[in-house]
C-alpha cells in the first residue's frame, strides 16, 4: 500500500510539472455520474480527453465496465505498472483484454509519460525564456461562463522564471490583483488557438489570469530599431570591451562595405 500511493503521489506531481491538467477518479462517483460518450470519459459536466490508471491491483466491476467502453470507443488510455488484475478482488481475463489496448509504461518513467500525452492537446503550456517548460510554475485552470480564470504560481523559492504562456482560447487576456483588486489588460497575441502571453515570476511569485472572449486582446508593443549615433572609422582603430559578453563568439568575421566577410 506504501509503495502504491508513493507512485499515486509521484504521478499527480509529475502531472503538474508537465502542465497537465488532471482530477482524481472516485469509484463511488464514476458509478453514479460516470458514462462515456465516443471517445470521451464523462463525469457529471466535465468531459476527459484521457484517463489514466496509476500502479493499482483491483478495479470495481462498475469502472472496468466504464473502461471498456470507453477503449471499445477509442479512448486515449494510460496505465502505469503494475497494472491491476483484479475486478472486485477477483482474477480477470477481461481486464487483460482491456489492459491490452492501453498504453503502458513503467512506474516513474517521466519522459514516457510525457510522451503518451502528446496526442491530447494541453489546454496550458508555460515555456521558460530558453523555450523548455518550466516545470516549478505550476498553474490551476478553471472556467466560469465564458471566462477561463487562470493562477499560475513558481513554486521555487530560488529561481524566477521569464515565461511565455499559451492558453486555449481567444478573447483578451487580463490579470487580477488578489491584493488590490486591480485590473490591468496584458498584451497578447492569438496563435494556432491559444492567446499567448508574456508573465516574469520571482521566486513564490504568482499570477491571477483571466481570458475573456468579450474582450480585444491587446498587442504586444513592438520597439522598432533607432539609431543612437554614427561613428566614422579610419584606416586604423582599435576597441576595448567595456562590460562583460553577454554574446560569447566562438568564431568571429567581419567585413567592409560590399567586400567579402573575413576571419578576424
Amino acid at each position: 500500500a506504501e509503495r502504491l500511493n508513493g507512485s499515486l503521489e509521484w504521478l499527480v506531481k509529475t502531472l503538474l510539472d508537465l502542465h497537465r491538467d488532471y482530477e482524481l477518479g472516485d469509484e463511488k462517483i464514476m458509478k453514479g455520474h460516470g458514462k462515456v460518450e465516443g471517445p470521451s470519459f464523462v463525469i457529471g459536466k466535465s468531459v476527459y480527453k484521457a484517463v489514466i490508471l496509476p500502479p493499482s491491483i483491483t478495479l470495481s466491476k462498475t469502472s472496468f465496465n466504464l473502461l471498456q467502453e470507453y477503449v471499445n470507443n477509442g479512448g486515449k488510455f494510460i496505465a502505469l505498472k503494475p497494472t491491476p488484475h483484479l475486478i472486485d478482488g477477483k482474477e480477470s481475463r477481461e481486464l487483460q483484454k482491456v489492459l491490452s489496448k492501453a498504453h503502458i509504461i513503467e512506474d516513474r518513467d517521466e519522459e514516457a509519460l510525457s510522451k503518451a500525452l502528446e496526442r491530447v492537446s494541453p489546454r496550458v503550456e508555460i515555456s521558460d525564456a530558453n523555450g523548455g517548460k518550466a516545470q516549478e510554475v505550476w498553474y490551476h485552470l478553471r472556467q466560469d461562463g465564458d471566462q477561463r480564470i487562470l493562477f499560475l504560481a513558481n513554486t521555487s523559492m530560488e529561481r524566477g522564471f521569464q515565461t511565455t504562456v499559451r492558453l486555449q482560447g481567444a478573447g483578451g487576456v487580463e490579470e487580477w490583483s488578489p491584493f488590490n483588486g486591480k485590473v490591468r489588460m496584458v498584451p497578447s497575441r492569438s496563435e494556432d488557438g491559444y492567446a499567448v502571453f508574456n508573465l516574469d515570476f520571482p521566486p513564490v511569485g504568482s499570477h491571477l489570469i483571466v481570458l475573456d472572449p468579450k474582450k480585444r486582446a491587446v498587442a504586444p508593443k513592438v520597439k522598432k530599431a533607432e539609431k543612437i549615433r554614427e561613428v566614422s572609422l579610419g584606416d586604423e582603430w582599435s576597441y576595448k570591451r567595456l562590460d562583460l559578453n553577454a554574446l560569447t563568439l566562438d568564431y568571429g568575421r567581419v567585413k567592409l562595405e560590399d567586400g567579402e566577410y573575413g576571419e578576424l
